[in-house]
C-alpha cells in the first residue's frame, strides 16, 4: 500500500497543498540536495514552465522521472562534465 504525504508549500507566495508519496518526496529531497536548490525554488520553476494540461503535483512526478531518467543516462554515458542545474534545466524543459 503507497502511503502519500500532503504538505504545504509555497508557489510565489502562495500557499498551496501537494499530496506525493513518500518516494517521491524523497526523490524531490535528494534532487535538491544534489542540484543545491531549495524546494520552493525548484517548484516555482516546474510551475512556471509546466504544460498548461497537467497539474502541479503531475508535473512535479514527471520531473522527477525525467531527472531521474537522464541522471542515470549520463552514468551510464559517463560523462565526465556536469554543469551546476544542467539536469533541472532538461527536465523542466520535457514538462
Amino acid at each position: 500500500m503507497t502511503i502519500f504525504k500532503n504538505q504545504i508549500i509555497n508557489i510565489n507566495n502562495h500557499k498551496t497543498s501537494i499530496r506525493l508519496a513518500h518516494g517521491e518526496w524523497d526523490a524531490i529531497n535528494i534532487i535538491c540536495e544534489i542540484e543545491k536548490i531549495k524546494k520552493n525554488i525548484l517548484f516555482e520553476l516546474i510551475n512556471t514552465n509546466k504544460s498548461t494540461n497537467l497539474n502541479l503535483t503531475s508535473s512535479i512526478r514527471l520531473f522527477c522521472i525525467t531527472y531521474l531518467i537522464n541522471e542515470c543516462l549520463k552514468t551510464k554515458n559517463y560523462k565526465k562534465t556536469h554543469k551546476k542545474n544542467a539536469s533541472i534545466e532538461e527536465a523542466i524543459s520535457l514538462i
